[in-house]
């Protein structure tokens, strides 16, 4: 009987790792390497209550917002890939007849980031493989504003996902400090600010 010669991940990372990691590197390395103590700051625990409201108000709300005509709202759904040795929670999966559209909030204002569009890219990878499908889009709604930012989802980005969780795995499994986000302004409310202040 043929058996699949795919090697499965021994690391299974979640999908708020991978963020984190284009948002900075550091972040997943002293979460994986050299773990330490941490506390919730400010800006996380706003963005806490802030997707609690939002996710009380969005259930009252039609699909118009993300420009469809109807579909099924699936909230807080849970992903979990041993291929891609990947899991993750997503904030809210629509259903539609044309096909599956992740949504993520982000207590942001503005256009999204970098590491919020590779975020949602990592999630399309998870739904595809849970549903057999193919996800060519999805949306960011930022809670501060309450806009929302369509994103085309491409084949080029989901490789580059799977490129960033090899890359990650290699920083935890040869325990290499990898450098600091180029943008500094970012260490300012970093929950591991002090910890890397020594490399830095």
């Amino acid at each position: 009987m043929f058996q699949s010669q795919v090697k499965t991940p021994d690391l299974m990372l979640t999908v708020s790792d991978l963020k984190q990691f284009v948002y900075c590197p550091r972040i997943p390395y002293f979460c994986y390497v050299m773990p330490v103590p941490t506390k919730q700051t400010f800006h996380m625990a706003t963005g806490e209550d802030a997707h609690r409201r939002l996710s009380k108000l969005e259930r009252r709300r039609t699909t118009h917002k993300y420009s469809l005509r109807e579909g099924a709202k699936l909230y807080k759904q849970a992903f979990r890939s041993e291929r891609l040795g990947l899991s993750g929670l997503l904030d809210l999966l629509i259903e539609t007849n044309s096909g599956f559209y992740p949504v993520e909030y982000k207590n942001s204002i503005g256009e999204p980031q970098l590491h919020h569009r590779y975020q949602l890219t990592a999630y399309a990878l998870l739904v595809e493989e849970s549903n057999d499908a193919v996800v060519r889009s999805g949306y960011l709604c930022m809670l501060r504003s309450d806009d929302v930012f369509p994103l085309e989802i491409t084949e080029s980005k989901k490789l580059y996902v799977k490129n960033l969780l090899d890359r990650m795995r290699r920083m935890i499994e040869t325990q290499t400090l990898p450098a600091p986000t180029p943008h500094r302004g970012r260490c300012d409310n970093c929950e591991f600010r002090l910890y890397c202040a020594d490399t830095v």
